[in-house]
């Protein structure tokens, strides 16, 4: 394999998957490791968790991103094939590009030169084999390996002491010793760690004891092994493990024990990773927070074994700048504030120097205290980059000229016939439609979708309709070209329809099949939408022109899914101007003034804008959108959200509901504008 990859479901933090394929990658010399993320993160996993998951797992080795996914086609079932699609029908996708040039240069320098890892610790997995069985009589015993070493990993790399892991089987004909080295394939290391095992390997206790004997160094953690080659040996403290160190499973113990080992450390209440480089005139230091951190920013110290110039190389804009850093004894050491979504690049020059030095910080604008706050209205207006919409999934429904039933959700709807026919459900094994070899429709379904409106308007349906398919609107026929369409290809828009005041209706009728896609439809058009008193029925009413600081699904937009772009008119007097946006709800969000852009995607949601001259300036701030309310599980009330695929859209008993499931979206509070 060129390129050893893992998959990341979800926004889990698998730092152990992780660091298998890292140290294979390292041990095998492979030029890369990939991984394939995002995958069942949900419409609303916005850019800067898919920069947090992506930063992470670069620390562990990751320098081929896999990003899940773009959809060929959001028809059928296909559009709840595990959202989000990072194509066109996210509408930041155009954005994306942002992300991609950030990790083309962080992967670039991670692939370059050598990892700087004294410190192997030997898998378990072969123990973990050995206690396979029932669950009664094994399953503790399980678990308590389990949890020795997800806590030795976490120890290890949260206190910044890189590691690789050792395979029993890999080391038996790729390993040797070198001067007071443990060499295996491309890496080397001076310090073996044998976790809490059950089992380990003769052919792996004889290179461990040839290893210390030319000066090496094993430490033994917590009890020996009780098992060779799967066998069970007497008195294994004493006889065959004398030669290595030894120490109780304590965390600060173990610390100690590595000191000398350590070549990083970093001070600041967070959870940081770090990877470190060598090259032949340089070094390379690349830091990322290991969890999601809520705080709005942090000073972070930086201790590098050696002495270094620092230069800061920002991955998000490609720009290079010296870092103020202090070396003392032979360490250096750098002070740096570090945001909740950034990721920090160091390149390390050795210098001759030390004792140098007095620390800044990274901030390039003068202090708080020197800031004016600049006013701004309490309502504003918002452009939509695309039409509003009203989701229709709610329908009366009949079948083969039978009798007309109550209002049921559209995909209900589908399940119940399939029951009444025999086909098989759509599902997540549904057969994908070019395996599809017929597609007969023998039964004839016809389906009433209404809703209320308080106005009359113009607007435009969106469908995904074939051939055959009779569509009216109050009983009028509906022209569908399929020239053009609304988020995807196959959601085919009309002509204008006249919304008149009062009860709407759309009919369609249409052949059915095992294989046929009954789907919600969607109305377009300049209109505001809010629910009943139930929740339950959107209602049309006259569109919003002004727009206050809270989400504004709660301001007759609970379907919109496309791009906001605030405005306002800023008057300024000084020249330095930065805004905040304490509180958003969206993809990602760009601020510009006078057509100077900047997106947010570090440095606490603000923007900072240098040279504005004196007078009145136009300032948009776009929060781009997500789907999540337009094509997500809008019935699904389960508290557990972690993995979303087609189940999630057909839940059950307490954990569906009638009334619509909208999450927030747009600015949650007010804009913080100030100036200096």
């Amino acid at each position: 394999m060129d390129i050893p990859g893992i998959d990341i479901l979800a926004d889990q933090h698998e730092y152990f998957t992780l660091k298998q394929a890292q140290s294979i990658t390292r041990q095998l010399g492979k030029v890369g490791q990939s991984a394939e993320l995002y995958g069942v993160t949900n419409w609303d996993f916005d850019l800067l968790s898919h920069k947090h998951q992506g930063d992470w797992v670069a620390v562990l080795g990751t320098t081929l991103r896999v990003p899940h996914l773009a959809w060929m086609s959001m028809k059928g079932e296909m559009k709840r094939d595990f959202p989000a699609s990072i194509n066109h029908c996210s509408p930041w996708y155009q954005k994306y590009k942002i992300l991609e040039d950030h990790f083309s240069r962080v992967n670039y320098v991670l692939t370059r030169g050598k990892p700087v890892v004294d410190i192997a610790v030997l898998n378990p997995i072969e123990s973990m084999w050995m206690l396979l069985g029932p669950d009664n009589e094994l399953g503790s015993l399980r678990a308590s390996l389990e949890e020795h070493f997800q806590q030795l990993c976490s120890w290890l790399l949260f206190d910044h002491m890189d590691f690789d892991l050792l395979s029993e089987a890999l080391i038996r004909n790729n390993a040797s010793v070198e001067a007071a080295k443990l060499c295996v394939g491309k890496m080397s290391y001076k310090t073996v760690i044998v976790p809490q095992i059950v089992t380990i390997r003769s052919s792996t206790l004889q290179l461990l004891k040839s290893f210390v004997r030319a000066g090496g160094q094993v430490l033994l953690l917590g009890d020996a092994p009780k098992y060779i080659d799967g066998l069970p040996v007497n008195d294994p403290d004493i006889s065959l493990f004398s030669e290595f160190d030894k120490i109780s499973f304590d965390k600060q113990e173990l610390l100690r024990f590595l000191d000398h080992n350590r070549k990083i450390r970093i001070n600041g209440n967070g959870k940081f990773l770090y990877q470190l480089r060598e090259e032949e005139d340089s070094a390379w230091l690349f830091i990322a927070h290991g969890q999601k951190d809520c705080d709005n920013g942090k000073e972070i110290t930086v201790d590098i074994k050696g002495s270094f110039k620092t230069e800061q190389y920002n991955t998000l804009t490609g720009e290079v700048r010296e870092l103020p850093y202090s070396i003392t004894n032979g360490c250096t050491t750098i002070k740096y504030m570090l945001y909740p979504d950034d990721s920090l690049l160091l390149r390390l020059i050795p210098t001759l120097e030390d004792d140098h030095g007095t620390f800044k910080t990274n901030a390039d604008f003068a202090s708080l205290e020197e800031w004016k706050t600049v006013r701004i209205p309490e309502k504003i207006q918002v452009q939509l980059q695309e039409p509003n919409v009203v989701v229709l999934d709610m329908a009366a429904f009949s079948w083969d000229n039978g009798e007309k039933q109550k209002s049921e959700e559209i995909l209900r709807i589908d399940d119940l016939l399939r029951a009444e026919f025999g086909y098989p459900k759509r599902d997540e094994g549904f057969l994908q439609p070019w395996k599809v070899k017929e597609k007969s429709t023998p039964h004839r379904i016809k389906l009433w979708f209404s809703f209320f409106s308080e106005i009359e308007t113009e607007a435009k349906l969106a469908v995904e309709a074939l051939d055959g398919w009779i569509i009216k609107f109050n009983g009028f026929p509906v022209n569908i070209d399929g020239q053009n369409w609304y988020v995807d290809r196959c959601l085919k828009t009309s002509d204008c329809i006249h919304v008149l005041k009062g009860e709407n209706t759309v009919t369609i009728e249409l052949p059915y099949g095992a294989y046929t896609d009954l789907e919600n439809i969607y109305l377009l058009g300049d209109f505001g939408v809010k629910f009943d008193n139930s929740c339950r029925s959107p209602i049309i009413t006259e569109p919003v022109k002004m727009f206050e600081f809270y989400s504004v699904t709660k301001q007759n937009m609970p379907f919109y899914g496309g791009n906001l772009i605030y405005e306002m008119n800023i008057p300024t007097h000084l020249p330095n101007v930065k805004i905040r946006l304490p509180h958003f709800a969206g993809a990602m969000a760009e601020i510009c003034i006078d057509g100077e852009s900047c997106p947010l995607f570090t440095e606490a949601k603000s923007a900072k804008f240098k040279n504005v001259p004196p007078g009145i300036h136009k300032c948009r701030i776009i929060i781009y959108g997500n789907r999540i309310n337009t094509f997500g599980a809008l019935h699904n009330c389960s508290d557990i959200h972690w993995c979303i695929g087609t189940s999630s859209y057909r839940t059950k008993e307490t954990d569906w509901t009638y009334q619509y499931q909208i999450k927030p979206f747009g600015l949650m509070t007010a804009p913080e504008i100030e100036e200096c």
